[in-house]
C-alpha cells in the first residue's frame, strides 16, 4: 500500500496531486544545477522529464532558447541571459496606511490628470490580453518582449524599450486621440522584427514611440489558486495574473493574423485563445484585495489653467439649462 501510494506521488514533494515535476512548486524553487540532480537521480528524460526513457530516445520535438535539447527548467545558459537582458521593473509604491487606499486625492503639483474613480468591494477583474513576443536588437539578436494583444489601438512601443534593444527612433511630430478623444502627441516612430519563439511567425513592423504604455497589467495581482490551468497549454504570458510593466502593444492589424481558432473554456468566466505566439488568458478574475479599488484614468497635457477652464465652462452650461427649467 505504502510503495503503491509512493509511486503516485511527486518525486520532489510528495505531494499526491499527481502533478507533473515541471509544475512542482518546490522544483521550480531549486536552482538549474539542482534541479539536474533531481532529474538525473530519478532517472527522468532531461527533455520532457518523464519516466522510463533518456533524452536520446525521447519522441518530443522542443528545443531549448539556447539551441540545445534539454527542458528549458534545467538551462543554466537561459537563466543568465535572463539576467543580463531582462529589463528590471519599476519599484512598486507601497502603501502603508489602509485609509490611503481609499483616498480619491489628487495633488496638483504632481500631475495635471482628470480621473474618474470608483471603488467597489468583490468586483472582478477583467482580463486585458497579454504576452510575450520577440524582438530584434540592434546586434540582430531577438529578445523577449512583455506585450498587451489589443484588437483596437496603434502599435505601440515604449521608449524605455527601445533604449534596451537599442534601436534607433526616427523623430516625427504627430498625435493619437484615444478615450474621450483625448490626444496623446508621438515624437518618434522604429522599426524592427518581431518573431515567435517557434519561428513561424516573423514580420517587420513599424512602432510608434511612447513615453509609456500603460500603468501596471493588470492593475493587481489577481486570485488563481482555484484555476487549473492544463499543461498542456504553451501560455504567452504565464503569469498573467501578475501586476506587472508591459512595453509594447500589437494591435488588429497583427491581432487578427496571429489568432488561431482554438479556444479552452477553464470555466464560465475564464478563456484561453491560442495564438502564434502562444495561448493568451482572456475574461474576468477575482483580484487577490477584495476591497480593490478601480480607477479609469484619462491623462492629458493640458495646462491646469486649461483644465479649469473646461470645468467652469462645463459648470456654466449645466447653470444654464437648469435657469432654462
Amino acid at each position: 500500500m505504502n510503495r503503491s501510494v509512493e509511486n503516485k506521488s511527486c518525486i520532489v514533494c510528495k505531494d499526491q496531486t499527481l502533478h507533473p515535476i515541471f509544475r512542482c512548486k518546490r522544483f521550480l524553487e531549486l536552482n538549474p544545477e539542482k534541479r539536474l540532480d533531481l532529474v538525473r537521480l530519478h532517472k527522468l528524460c532531461e527533455l520532457c522529464l518523464r519516466k522510463n526513457h533518456k533524452r536520446m530516445q525521447c519522441t518530443s520535438t522542443y528545443v531549448c532558447p539556447c539551441g540545445k535539447k534539454h527542458s528549458r527548467s534545467l538551462c543554466t545558459a537561459a537563466i543568465d541571459d535572463r539576467k543580463k537582458w531582462v529589463i528590471p521593473s519599476a519599484e512598486l509604491p507601497v502603501l502603508t496606511n489602509p485609509e490611503d487606499r481609499e483616498s480619491n486625492v489628487v495633488d496638483s503639483s504632481t500631475q495635471n490628470t482628470v480621473l474618474s474613480s470608483t471603488a467597489s468591494q468583490h468586483r472582478k477583474n477583467v482580463l486585458i490580453s497579454t504576452g510575450s513576443v520577440f524582438l530584434r536588437n540592434n546586434e540582430g539578436r531577438e529578445l523577449k518582449c512583455p506585450v498587451i494583444f489589443d484588437s483596437a489601438s496603434n502599435i505601440n512601443i515604449s521608449r524605455k524599450m527601445c533604449d534596451f534593444l537599442g534601436i534607433a527612433i526616427e523623430k516625427i511630430n504627430s498625435s493619437v486621440s484615444g478615450l474621450n478623444s483625448l490626444k496623446q502627441n508621438l515624437k518618434g516612430k522604429t522599426n524592427t522584427l518581431i518573431s515567435n519563439k517557434s519561428g513561424t511567425f516573423r514580420e517587420n513592423v513599424e512602432f510608434f514611440v511612447t513615453e509609456k504604455i500603460t500603468g501596471l497589467t493588470p492593475s493587481v495581482t489577481l486570485d488563481v489558486s482555484e484555476i487549473k490551468i492544463p499543461e498542456f497549454l504553451e501560455l504567452s504570458d504565464p503569469y498573467f495574473y501578475e501586476a506587472k510593466e508591459i512595453h509594447a502593444l500589437l494591435n488588429a492589424d497583427i491581432f487578427f493574423r496571429i489568432i488561431k481558432d482554438n479556444v479552452y473554456k477553464v470555466n464560465k468566466e475564464l478563456l484561453f485563445r491560442e495564438t502564434e505566439f502562444g495561448w493568451i488568458a482572456g475574461g474576468r478574475l477575482q483580484g487577490t484585495n477584495t476591497n480593490n479599488f478601480s480607477c479609469y484614468f484619462l491623462k492629458d497635457n493640458d495646462s491646469v489653467d486649461d483644465t479649469l477652464k473646461l470645468f467652469f465652462e462645463l459648470e456654466s452650461l449645466a447653470i444654464g439649462k437648469m435657469t432654462k427649467l
